[in-house]
């Protein structure tokens, strides 16, 4: 039987006025998607259905085996346009391995688009196979075990004399320990090379120049380049030109250079930091001077000065801007001036100072991690103090927080990030599938950096929301399992309220199988019983101080959430309660009730009573467990109770009495020296017959499955009937529910009761409805129906930080 209770987290997230975050902390700390596009066509969701698969339902084991695969026979021959979106899009997702690589040979596909990217642990071996294909462009992204040499033997002769685009980024050229870049010679057509982040220098650079006739686009970003003066020699060919990174030994010579390559159409010049040899005044006057001319890259179309190491002006730049209609992009990232105090200029730009600024950055700089450290900070200054939707920039942020997942600065950033773009009511806005993004992306935080308490901090202000918690599709289990190793772990006030918020709502959606994998954490219910008497002892002290007895509002919520949390994890899960008792929780929660009955107002009891009673009840209906309840005070307790005023506490009550009726008279007598079992249980009757139907749901339960045992013909009548009445109410309410939960066996429990003629009463007639055709564990079917809480706090803002 399930008493769940799930209360809002409105309140969880409260901090106390003034605790919040300052922005210059949180940017120091540091806080696929993309924007909204066309809809994918049938092909692109069939490629993606089928990589997702591994392709199994393509290709299998050969029947040589040996580890082989191929593609089936009746798959036929794939053209080059499918074979290179399936090979490229297995790598993209990291599902492409040596067996899958080598399905894909001429006789069974045609390849020419070849993108390696994400498959790092690819062999040589399983390389050899592009060489039975004519490629025309190849991209192999950090290849860990190749190099250029061997790489260039596994290609045809063919695709060395046709081949457009070649991209190396992050594999190495090295060759015992030796670039070797003559091997690139034999590409006489090759239009593209990327050499981004190689062994590159100034020697190799040279040979390249040379050699390479048809070359128009150059990538030497980050390499050991620190002289550029060979691009002398494409000067009038080389259109697109990447420089990022790049340590010019000679800022003049580099600046000449520059001047000379009189067709650029993209020119990336960015850099991590300012280079002081840029800010001497002699250098500073060739730069005024050549972004001054009009001579000066007059076709240009694409500049990237992020990072700024030219020094660059403000007014000067937007000078060369407005003198060069053709520019259509403006990189202006990473820098200390600012572009928004100028008038708005004609170009793109990706920068830090609005909000499409910032999502250019999220997109063109996605590759270099510190740029989305910075970018992260600033998007998170931007958004502080806005309170409305920004779908586009925080879409913008999921491809990055998924590529850096297990960068600590980078993901203290974003979460904070993901608040602000998420908080209050801005989560109910967004769509069903970015909700779920935004949780896993959180969980995924948490899981990686368990012991970073500002990231987890921050990555609860983000979970800890109605909308998320009930209404976003994510492994519960694992959030429930992170949750409460954060709760055993913090001790922080404020992480502990949100924590056990969290847990509270959670647990209710777990089914118990997966709540006794959790059963075992005896540190996390010692942890909750410790808090329920940490909290006990604050209340007393409140109790002391207030003039009048307190209200619901005035309870302390993380008493509230604890109590709810134990309440659910407890249901129908015997190692929960077994801990729950081992901990000292029976003690702990009868003082509670003392306190309560001494002290508390009405409003106060009827808040927190109705929680500690279904948690009674759930060590009731646990064999292991039922007996422990067997003690005095705590059947006194109830027999008063049995009659209160508040219909949800006497319910609650008369079922603990009604499953400790399951105990023999002799265990009674065992564990009490008089007998009282035979005195309470006909005045569980006569409570149930005094009560009349409630205004809202009291309850939630996961099964009728306690139920089974209480309305077995010899058990007692006062029991049997508090069975009944609780199965009517949740039935009558909540028919859809609650139908499914009516196992055969129940019904005929419940129909051995009733007279042959008996005429069920207005809204039962569920009872008459054939069921039978129901599986056997029907009565292990979960509900879905949540109590709500009906105290809710405030709500005071805390900001995440790093």
């Amino acid at each position: 039987m399930s008493h769940r209770h799930q209360p809002s987290v409105a309140a969880a997230a409260a901090a106390p006025q003034g605790s919040a975050a300052s922005a210059s902390a949180a940017a120091a700390a540091a806080a696929a998607s993309q924007s909204p596009s066309i809809p994918p066509s049938l092909e692109d969701l069939c490629v993606r259905l089928l990589t997702s698969r591994g392709l199994r339902d393509l290709a299998g084991p050969t029947a040589a085996g040996c580890g082989r695969i191929s593609f089936y026979p009746r798959v036929p021959y794939l053209c080059p346009a499918v074979a290179d979106k399936l090979l490229n899009s297995l790598a993209a997702g990291g599902k492409l391995t040596d067996p899958l690589l080598g399905a894909f040979t001429p006789d069974r596909c045609g390849l020419q688009c070849v993108q390696l990217e994400n498959a790092e642990d690819l062999s040589l071996e399983s390389l050899k196979v592009l060489k039975r294909h004519r490629l025309l462009r190849l991209t192999c992204v950090r290849l860990e075990q190749v190099n250029l040499y061997s790489l260039v033997s596994c290609l045809s002769d063919a695709s060395k004399q046709q081949m457009v685009s070649f991209n190396l980024a992050g594999t190495s050229i090295l060759c015992d320990k030796l670039p070797v870049i003559v091997c690139l010679s034999v590409f006489r057509s090759l239009a593209s090379l990327n050499l981004a982040n190689t062994e590159l220098d100034c020697k190799c650079l040279e040979v390249i120049c040379n050699d390479l006739r048809h070359l128009v686009h150059l990538d030497i970003s980050k390499t050991d380049v620190v002289d550029i003066w060979p691009l002398r020699r494409m000067r009038h060919r080389l259109k697109y030109l990447h420089l990022y990174g790049v340590k010019p030994k000679q800022a003049s010579r580099f600046l000449t250079v520059l001047s000379e390559l009189e067709n650029l159409v993209l020119l990336d010049i960015s850099d991590d930091t300012s280079l002081a040899r840029f800010g001497k005044p002699q250098v500073q006057q060739q730069v005024r001077e050549l972004f001054s001319s009009p001579n000066f890259l007059p076709r240009l179309e694409h500049l990237d000065v992020s990072g700024n190491k030219l020094k660059l002006d403000v007014g000067l730049l937007r000078q060369f801007v407005l003198a060069r209609p053709s520019l259509k992009f403006l990189g202006f990232a990473m820098v200390d001036e600012q572009l928004s105090g100028e008038p708005e200029l004609p170009v793109e730009i990706a920068g830090f100072d609005t909000e499409d600024q910032l999502i250019r950055c999220l997109h063109r700089y996605r590759d270099r991690e510190n740029y989305m450290q910075q970018t992260l900070c600033a998007v998170f200054l931007h958004t502080n103090h806005m309170f409305n939707l920004r779908e586009r920039l925080l879409r913008a942020t999921f491809p990055v927080l998924r590529k850096y997942s297990h960068r600590m600065q980078l993901q203290l950033a974003g979460t904070a990030v993901l608040y602000n773009l998420t908080r209050y009511q801005l989560s109910f806005k967004l769509c069903p599938a970015v909700r779920n993004t935004v949780v896993d992306l959180v969980l995924n935080a948490m899981g990686n950096f368990p012991k970073q308490q500002q990231l987890q901090k921050n990555a609860l202000l983000t979970l800890c929301n109605d909308c998320f918690l009930h209404q976003a599709e994510f492994d519960r289990l694992w959030c429930l399992s992170l949750v409460c190793d954060g709760l055993v772990q913090f001790s922080d006030q404020h992480m502990v309220r949100m924590l056990v918020a969290i847990v509270s709502i959670v647990s209710a959606k777990v089914s118990s199988r997966d709540l006794a994998l959790l059963g075992s954490q005896e540190r996390l219910f010692a942890r909750l019983v410790a808090l329920v008497q940490d909290r006990r002892r604050l209340l007393r002290s409140q109790l002391a101080d207030l003039p009048k007895p307190p209200g619901p509002s005035d309870l302390d919520p993380t008493l509230k959430f604890a109590l709810s949390a134990l309440w659910n994890l407890t249901d129908e899960c015997e190692p929960s309660c077994r801990l729950f008792v081992e901990a000292g929780g029976l003690e702990a929660y009868l003082k509670l009730f003392q306190l309560l009955d001494c002290s508390a107002g009405a409003e106060a009891r009827q808040c927190i009573l109705p929680k500690c009673l279904g948690l009674l009840n759930n060590i009731a209906e646990m064999p292991a467990t039922r007996k422990s309840l067997l003690v005095a005070d705590i059947i006194s307790m109830l027999s008063q109770l049995l009659t209160d005023s508040s219909l949800s506490v006497a319910y609650f009550a008369a079922g603990v009495l009604a499953n400790l009726s399951l105990l023999p008279d002799r265990v009674w007598l065992e564990r009490l020296s008089e007998r009282p079992r035979r005195r309470l249980l006909p005045a569980v009757g006569d409570a149930v017959l005094s009560w009349s139907a409630p205004d809202a749901e009291m309850v939630a339960y996961r099964s009728f499955r306690p139920f089974v045992r209480l309305l077995e013909p010899r058990r007692h009548p006062s029991a049997q009937l508090w069975s009944l009445w609780a199965i009517r109410q949740v039935c009558c309410r909540n028919r859809q529910t609650y139908l499914p939960l009516l196992s055969p066996k129940l019904l005929r429990n419940i129909r051995a009761l009733l007279p042959p003629d008996a005429v069920l009463p207005a809204g039962c007639s569920a009872f008459d409805d054939p069921l039978e055709q129901q599986p056997a564990d029907a009565d292990e079917a979960a509900g879905t129906a949540d109590a709500p809480d009906a105290d809710d706090v405030d709500e005071v803002d805390e900001e995440p930080s790093g």
